[in-house]
């Protein structure tokens, strides 16, 4: 194993320093006392092991395949004995909790207050345990419970943060193979009107929008939450063999 070469010296900045000119000119700024961290890699994937569930830690059949080697490592234990490794950014195991995800990833609230553009995908097949970590499926209670997830944390996290005069609208689109679906149009909701997809296009400025895309004002996290609660009502499920509402 060869050892990792020593990374390069930052220049001293006092080094060619004339000594004859103001010595608080040389000296470096005072450090802010409350630094914000810097904003991280543009792209991280985590993973999250979801827990067994009861028909299948009481089926004799059922073999664990999972191990971790380190906090960014997955390890698949293999039919031929032999073991595969996968590395990511980070690795929840099955006993981690909702709070501990969140504040995992707390820190994209106060990102998106700064001006930056963030998202959150959870992708996994069905029954893994998307809906729950995501928290997408949250009643109208504002209190926190140790179950709640990510959604609910989020929203409460920025309503507490952001000042009054704040004006916020949500929309909740879907999309499902090559269409894009409003979930919050009213007349569809209602089944007035018959689900149309809409169109995407790209505006002048290069910004993604689209067409016809409803959005509501909200003023309380529990506003916001009403509206996911309305929202995931209208969306496509099916029954699948580990999911019988599988979206």
């Amino acid at each position: 194993m060869t050892e990792p070469a020593s990374p390069p010296q930052a220049p001293n900045p006092n080094e060619n320093a004339d000594p004859n000119a103001n010595p608080a000119a040389n000296r470096n700024p005072s450090p802010n006392p409350n630094p914000k961290p810097p904003m991280q890699s543009s792209v991280q994937v985590a993973v999250r092991v979801r827990p067994m569930l009861a028909y299948e830690t009481s089926d004799p059949s059922t073999r664990f395949i999972l191990g971790h080697p380190s906090a960014r490592q997955v390890a698949v234990h293999l039919a031929d004995g032999k073991t595969k490794a996968f590395t990511f950014d980070r690795v929840f195991p099955h006993d981690v909790t909702q709070s501990e995800v969140f504040g995992a990833v707390r820190h994209m609230a106060s990102d998106l207050l700064d001006g930056y553009n963030v998202t959150l995908i959870a992708y996994g097949q069905t029954g893994s345990g998307k809906t729950f970590t995501m928290g997408s499926e949250a009643g109208d209670a504002q209190m926190l419970s140790h179950a709640q997830g990510l959604i609910p944390r989020f929203l409460a996290e920025l309503f507490g943060t952001m000042g009054p005069d704040a004006s916020i609208s949500v929309s909740f689109l879907e999309v499902y193979g090559n269409d894009v679906y409003d979930l919050l149009d009213a007349d569809v909701a209602h089944h007035a009107l018959k689900r149309r997809s809409l169109a995407v296009f790209e505006d002048d400025a290069g910004a993604v929008r689209v067409k016809g895309l409803t959005a509501h004002p909200i003023g309380s996290a529990g506003d916001a939450l009403r509206w996911l609660r309305s929202g995931t009502e209208n969306r496509s499920t099916a029954s699948t063999m580990m999911n019988h509402v599988s979206s």
